[in-house]
């Protein structure tokens, strides 16, 4: 039996947007892997826009919302933007009453970008 890892992160780059789709769980245990493939993405070439696709996200704790701060300041930092896209209703729940869905930016539709993949499976390895 194949068990998947607690978080898939695969990215697509192009010239001016980075699409990271996740799946799995975005908690304490994963978010600092995230933070360090986005960290190691980043500091490669800065996109003028952060995607997050977060459709096949389960669970997200505090943790997992802090990483997602964390990521549109430093998209912010640069100049960038940071997009929340498709979110579970739970999620938007929470980051409605927490008052972060003012402060970030979710979006529901689905659009297609990139070049080049970037691929992160949490087993500490990089294509």
């Amino acid at each position: 039996m194949t068990t998947l890892p607690p978080l898939a992160i695969s990215g697509v780059l192009d010239d001016e947007v980075l699409v990271v789709r996740l799946a799995g769980d975005l908690d304490v245990a994963t978010a600092p892997r995230l933070r360090a493939y986005l960290l190691e993405t980043l500091d490669d070439r800065r996109p003028g826009t952060l995607v997050l696709e977060m459709s096949a996200v389960e669970f997200t704790d505090s943790s997992g919302l802090a990483t997602l701060v964390w990521a549109h300041g430093e998209m912010a930092r640069g100049g960038g933007a940071l997009e929340i896209r498709n979110p579970r209703p739970t999620l938007r729940r929470i980051m409605a009453v927490s008052g972060l869905s003012s402060r970030l930016t979710l979006t529901p539709a689905e659009r297609n970008s990139g070049l080049r993949n970037r691929n992160h499976d949490g087993d500490g390895s990089r294509p």
